[in-house]
């Protein structure tokens, strides 16, 4: 009985693991048949982006001669609407503390500076409107916004990011070529950012070292499973970048600040081996501590000093 019992066993863990095998093998099938019939979405009449270079929305523009002192009310034969918002009295020296907390320095910016008689809003806080630094054009057609163009990566770089802008479309074939080694990398993105492969990374900086590398998002919108909800295939401007043969220092240290600066007195720190992908917090402010802008006193590393305000 013993016997029987233990052949009955080893048969069914022998169909079990068959069995698993079987639907591995069958799901891996699946998913490649998947992905073959999605990159045939990409053959088909194309259609290439025309527009020109990025750029930026357009913002307000405010007529300062007025503030620069550059304004000339003797000589003009019409009365200014601006005199009527002279200030009675001139401004007040520039008060500024180094290391104030934020609150206090927007106190500073409006004893010292002029405010907007409607508003009580000073220069300063005119500038941080979105439309001044952060709200670029959107293409209306697949652009790649990064890399740009004539981008040079350091040969000890991790592998980078491809990102694009593309408000038609829900699928993305990214390709990454070295024209003059003939060789050329396809994938597929479901959204509009795409990271290199290490290995293929790695194939291009053999490759492209002190060359060019090419770079081509080609985009579909999907109708069902396998469907193409638009005849034609969107391209890409193609991007040309190279790759040094001069390698970087390995470590960096920055902070992550938007323009304008004035509301960041006390941004974090970070240091990062540009080798690898993760970073890490270096020093943290908390909102209490202020680094200062030139933290380094040296650039080698047997010593140097670090300044710090609190």
């Amino acid at each position: 009985m013993p016997t029987v019992r233990s052949n009955t066993a080893r048969s069914v863990l022998l169909v079990a693991a068959a069995a698993a095998v079987f639907v591995g093998l069958a799901s891996l099938g699946l998913l490649r048949y998947h992905e073959q019939r999605l990159a045939a979405l990409f053959s088909g009449p194309e259609t290439t982006a025309s527009e020109g270079s990025r750029g930026y929305c357009p913002r307000l523009v405010y007529d300062t001669k007025f503030w620069l002192g550059e304004a000339d009310f003797e000589n003009e034969t019409e009365p200014s609407a601006l005199e009527a918002l002279r200030p009675r009295e001139a401004p007040s020296r520039w008060e500024y503390v180094d290391g104030a907390e934020r609150e206090k320095f927007e106190a500073m910016m409006r004893r010292s500076q002029p405010t907007d008689a409607a508003t009580g809003a000073t220069r300063i806080v005119r500038l941080q409107s979105p439309t001044v630094y952060k709200e670029t054009w959107l293409p209306r057609f697949c652009t790649i916004t990064s890399p740009v163009e004539g981008a040079v990566f350091p040969p000890n770089l991790c592998s980078p990011f491809v990102e694009w802008s593309d408000v038609h479309n829900d699928l993305w074939q990214v390709s990454v070529s070295v024209p003059s080694a003939r060789v050329e990398w396809r994938a597929l993105s479901r959204e509009r950012r795409w990271r290199i492969p290490d290995d293929v990374w790695e194939h291009v900086k053999k490759h492209a070292a002190g060359g060019a590398a090419r770079l081509q998002v080609k985009g579909v919108k999907r109708s069902g499973l396998w469907g193409r909800g638009r005849p034609d295939v969107h391209v890409s401007a193609p991007v040309s970048f190279s790759v040094s043969k001069d390698p970087a220092d390995h470590a960096i240290v920055y902070r992550l600040v938007d323009p304008p600066f004035v509301s960041y007195k006390t941004p974090n720190t970070f240091v990062r081996d540009i080798r690898r992908k993760a970073h890490r917090p270096f020093l943290l402010s908390r909102r209490k501590y202020c680094f200062n802008c030139h933290t380094f006193s040296r650039k080698s590393a047997d010593g140097g000093k670090l300044g710090l305000q609190v």
